[in-house]
């Protein structure tokens, strides 16, 4: 957790709300459970500390970084668009954090991620107090993104593809 984060700990208290043991990203994830019951967040101009990066820190971890945030955004999707299933939800998880072609995807995957975005592109209202345009600006690109993969993938397979015999 950021060291210089302050709260009340009664509204914790109220909220049944508790950093929890999601690997490397426990913070995070308390901080989308303050975002889905209501916290207001500020942040203040100075900077009051100053972080040390070393060699051994927890988040050079990947795969448990990566693990965690997945489940955060499949959380996020379900509240930020209730309209979803949960295959979507996951889908359109899976694709905002994601990077690019450096992890593959299914490509059933990819489908109900595309299928989600159509349905939740409607979607304006916020309703966590998110930044709605900017959230589905993200999820756009994103979708966008893996898209233009998929298009050179289908490319790549036709163009070494072997001419038939005839």
């Amino acid at each position: 957790m950021n060291p210089t984060a302050m709260w009340r700990r009664v509204w914790f208290a109220e909220k049944d709300l508790f950093y929890g043991d999601l690997k490397n990203v426990s913070d995070y994830g308390l901080w989308v459970d303050c975002m889905l019951a209501g916290g207001h967040f500020a942040n203040l101009k100075p900077a009051l500390l100053r972080y040390r990066v070393h060699a051994e820190q927890a988040t050079k971890d990947t795969q448990a970084t990566d693990a965690g945030v997945q489940m955060i955004l499949r959380k996020l999707m379900a509240q930020w668009f209730p309209q979803l299933t949960a295959e979507q939800a996951a889908a359109l998880a899976a694709i905002c954090h994601m990077a690019g072609d450096q992890k593959g995807l299914q490509y059933q995957t990819l489908e109900q991620a595309f299928a989600a975005h159509a349905v939740v592109q409607k979607d304006t209202r916020a309703r966590f107090g998110e930044n709605r345009p900017r959230v589905l600006a993200h999820i756009a690109q994103r979708v966008q993104v893996w898209q233009s993969a998929v298009q050179q993938a289908q490319q790549n397979k036709a163009a070494h593809k072997p001419a038939s015999a005839g």
